[in-house]
């Protein structure tokens, strides 16, 4: 090969780990979006980093981060994912040159206006990046988030108001079909009803209770604990029980309870009962 070309392939390599504006990163990078490595399972869907600088073979431009299409399991029983970089390049690389990462969540305002969201594309990823960062600050919103470390109840009980959060809702306004403010009852697409109790805190949730944190336009109002329905202990918190045994509910409905086992475990002023969430809710016309 002469000694040019040679050269030339060589800074190709290297561009490649350089994301273009089109790219998976270039795109995240343009929405605002920050992440982190983590320790979380490769799965479909989810977000990588490879860890392998100067990739033979990779077109310019293309990046680090990419997202997961598929997984499958080579001839040598070898996992490989097949990531998504953008700009219609998707490669099979090994999963153990791969590192999962999260977002991290923006910080979330503890008082006044939301700031407006200017410049906004109408589709694509960008899009799809943007709006679940503005969920976060929108006017008359409302989400129920976890935290983006996926922590137990004892670690974010004294740090909520600061901890960070996962990037979009586990369930935002557009999931409630409807809210019963004067009882906390929940109705749910049923596509948002299957996502209780979160899978991302499963494993957690198996254990202990995971948290989760109740976010009306920008404003972190109360957290609360996913609780499993033969749990033994008792919390102050509001608690969303699940599966809900012993409680007649109608179809794709849960219940924010006062506390855990029951109600009168509560302890102070009922945090669900926020004049802001029942405005948002109202807002959204979900009362």
């Amino acid at each position: 090969m002469p000694a040019d070309v040679a050269e030339l392939s060589r800074l190709r390599v290297f561009a490649s780990d350089f994301a273009a504006a089109d790219s998976v990163e270039g795109q995240l990078r343009s929405a605002g979006s920050k992440w982190e490595r983590t320790r979380a399972q490769i799965s479909a869907g989810s977000y990588v980093q490879d860890i392998l600088q100067g990739r033979l073979d990779q077109p310019a431009g293309r990046g680090v981060i990419g997202k997961v299409v598929s997984i499958y399991v080579d001839e040598q029983g070898r996992a490989v994912v097949n990531v998504d970089f953008g700009r219609g390049w998707v490669v099979g690389i090994f999963i153990s040159e791969l590192a999962p990462i999260r977002f991290v969540a923006p910080a979330i305002r503890t008082g006044g206006d939301a700031p407006s969201v200017k410049g906004q594309p109408e589709s694509g990823l960008l899009h799809d990046l943007v709006q679940e960062q503005s969920e976060y600050t929108a006017t008359n919103s409302f989400g129920i988030y976890l935290t983006a470390d996926s922590e137990g109840y004892p670690e974010c009980a004294s740090n909520w108001t600061s901890r960070a959060l996962s990037p979009r809702p586990l369930i935002s306004g557009a999931d409630i079909l409807s809210y019963d403010f004067a009882n906390h009852l929940m109705t749910l697409t049923p596509e948002a009803f299957q996502r209780i109790p979160p899978a991302e805190a499963r494993d957690l949730y198996a254990n202990s209770p995971a948290p989760f944190v109740v976010v009306v336009n920008g404003e972190r109002i109360y957290m609360g604990l996913f609780v499993k329905a033969v749990s033994s202990a008792s919390f102050d918190l509001p608690s969303i029980i699940s599966p809900q045994i012993g409680r007649t509910l109608p179809p794709n409905t849960v219940r924010i309870g006062r506390a855990y086992p029951t109600d009168s475990f509560g302890a102070g002023a009922d945090p669900r009962s926020d004049n802001r969430i029942q405005r948002a809710l109202a807002s959204l016309h979900k009362l």
